[in-house]
């Protein structure tokens, strides 16, 4: 899926611009240039291991709560509630209009 579309959907409605939706944007923009997928059941383990190599990755994570304790579950639902956010923009971004 194309990242330009989920960032659009993300955005295009100016009322729903929260500090949740703002965390989830920066989410989406930590994975650019890298192969990690956000809808992957193992998204936050996948960012740890590329935040060795990846400030924007390791600036996004240092947020998380609890990070970089990924068996903690408030880390693992503080990503978990922004991926969803991803995913669900992105099953709108493709859409048929």
């Amino acid at each position: 899926m194309d990242r330009a579309r989920i960032r659009h959907e993300l955005t295009k409605d100016p009322s729903e611009q929260t500090l949740m939706r703002d965390r989830t944007l920066m989410l989406l923009d930590s994975l650019d240039g890298t192969d990690i997928d956000f809808a992957s059941s193992t998204l936050l383990a996948d960012m740890t291991k590329e935040a060795e190599r990846n400030e924007n990755i390791k600036a996004f994570l240092k947020t998380v709560p609890f990070w970089p304790n990924i068996e903690h579950v408030a880390a693992q639902e503080s990503v978990g509630y922004l991926q969803m956010d991803l995913v669900k923009a992105a099953e709108h971004a493709s859409a048929p209009q």
